[in-house]
């Protein structure tokens, strides 16, 4: 029974352990980073949306891709000829297949192979030179080149860089959608410490003025309260019980976003862990602002649209194509025969040619060409304000950072500060040297610098965490 009372009191204490883990979720600023990234589905919709952006280059690739055909079929008939009854009935089976390409130099190749196997019932009135069973072997080798419009597959390369470079910016921008989710959490993160330690400060306020109320009371009972001092008292005290309660439904309400957002299932109170000490000001060397990804990716989009104009006005151009092929026939009522002799061109077809299409006044190709330079523009333009959008943003969070520092550092000293001339100011309450109103003004003073503090160390990281951000230092 020993051994089994010993298992009892393991698994006890296991199970209290979890329960413990799972009532009180410690998280730190750290550890939001690493679960909004991990397992947030606003992460999850960032990475699959960043696939899309793979179509256009699929698309851009797939021009140069090998095309497969192939093709049967069978047909047989009795119909009467002009010639007059030449066969009874004739089948004919037919099949063949081909590939084709596009070259990078805008060049058309295809090759294609067909085999007809003719099978005839001759009439009796046919004179019998020709065998009822025949076999047609037929290729052809064809090459097209575009001269003009695509000319030697300008616009095909074009695109293909177009694309690459969409795949770039998705990179980029899937960085940045995931570092501004981070600077999201953490802000989010922040805000319900503050909310929490608002909570808490505020049960303390409301403590406070129960423990005043009553020594008014006292005084009341011994007839030596001033008029209205009581009710002023109680006044500031329900004053107090609705700040706490505002609190603590703005705390719960973070608590539950903070929870959803980071996929956190514990049914308790989350447990912040905070340093003690206000880290150090970031370092305050600016980064030059091209190497930043939003002053990247608005590049990007700018040589994009670049080679989307220099693709346009070659695809608007007039039409003109070097169009040649050649080609094998074989005809035998020994396919072997007539494969051979279609291969071995022994009666072979070429062809060369020219074919020239000119749009008269098209306003398509117009509005095409229109279109693509005031998207050229306004990329150029959107560059040059991203540039000037990262300095200022970098420059604006430098003085903040530097100016949040000092403003925690000072709320700590107001908050010291207020908090002793509250305990003077009560003491000489009690000694009845000041009016009440002296005392309740000292605690509101001093509840709104505790307020003011949490407020303004939250502030101090949100800022930090916003400057690391716009330097492409918080997530990289």
């Amino acid at each position: 029974m020993a051994w089994l009372n010993r298992c009892v009191c393991v698994l006890s204490i296991s199970f209290l352990a979890v329960g413990s883990a799972w009532a009180n979720f410690e998280l730190s600023p750290d550890g939001v980073k690493r679960l909004v990234i991990q397992q947030s589905r606003q992460a999850e919709i960032i990475m699959q949306e960043a696939q899309l952006g793979d179509l256009e280059y699929d698309q851009a690739a797939s021009i140069f891709d090998w095309a497969f055909t192939a093709e049967t079929s069978f047909e047989t008939t009795q119909a009467e000829a002009l010639t007059g009854f030449a066969q009874d009935q004739s089948d004919t089976t037919t099949y063949g297949f081909g590939v084709s390409k596009r070259l990078s130099t805008g060049t058309d190749v295809s090759l294609s192979y067909q085999r007809l196997d003719w099978e005839a019932e001759l009439s009796s009135f046919f004179d019998g030179r020709i065998s009822p069973q025949q076999t047609q072997d037929y290729y052809i080798f064809k090459m097209e080149q575009s001269l003009l419009q695509n000319a030697f597959g300008s616009a095909d390369r074009l695109r293909y860089r177009a694309a690459k470079l969409t795949v770039e910016q998705g990179d980029l921008r899937e960085l940045e959608s995931t570092e501004s989710l981070v600077v999201s959490a953490l802000e989010l993160y922040w805000n319900a410490f503050v909310a929490k330690q608002s909570v808490e400060e505020s049960k303390l306020a409301v403590q406070r003025y129960v423990d005043l109320e009553k020594i008014v009371l006292r005084k009341k009972r011994l007839k030596v309260v001033t008029p209205g001092e009581v009710e002023r008292v109680q006044a500031e005290l329900e004053q107090q019980r609705q700040n706490l309660e505002a609190r603590k439904t703005l705390y719960a309400a973070l608590d539950d976003q903070l929870k959803q957002l980071l996929q956190i299932k514990a049914p308790g109170p989350l447990t912040f862990v905070i340093p003690k000490n206000l880290p150090e000001l970031p370092q305050l060397d600016l980064p030059k602002v091209d190497s930043l990804r939003p002053v990247k990716s608005a590049e990007l989009e700018r040589s994009k649209q670049e080679l989307n104009l220099e693709k346009t006005v070659s695809e608007t151009r007039n039409q003109l194509s070097l169009v040649a092929s050649v080609a094998g026939t074989g005809i035998d009522s020994e396919s072997g025969e007539a494969f051979q002799e279609a291969v071995g061109l022994i009666k072979p077809t070429y062809y060369v040619g020219l074919s020239y299409t000119m749009p008269i006044n098209s306003h398509l190709n117009k509005g095409l060409r229109t279109n693509a330079q005031v998207q050229r523009d306004v990329a150029r333009l959107r560059h040059l304000e991203t540039q000037e959008q990262a300095d200022n943003q970098l420059r604006d969070l430098s003085r903040d950072v530097v100016a949040r520092k000092k403003i925690a550092d000072s709320s700590q000293k107001t908050m010291q500060l207020r908090q002793q001339a509250a305990k003077d100011v009560e003491k000489a309450y009690k000694q009845g040297r000041i009016d009440i109103r002296n005392l309740t003004d000292a605690y509101n003073l001093y509840f709104n610098a505790q307020t003011s503090r949490l407020r303004a160390i939250g502030n101090y990281y949100i800022v930090r965490n916003r400057f690391l951000a716009a330097k492409d230092e918080l997530v990289k």
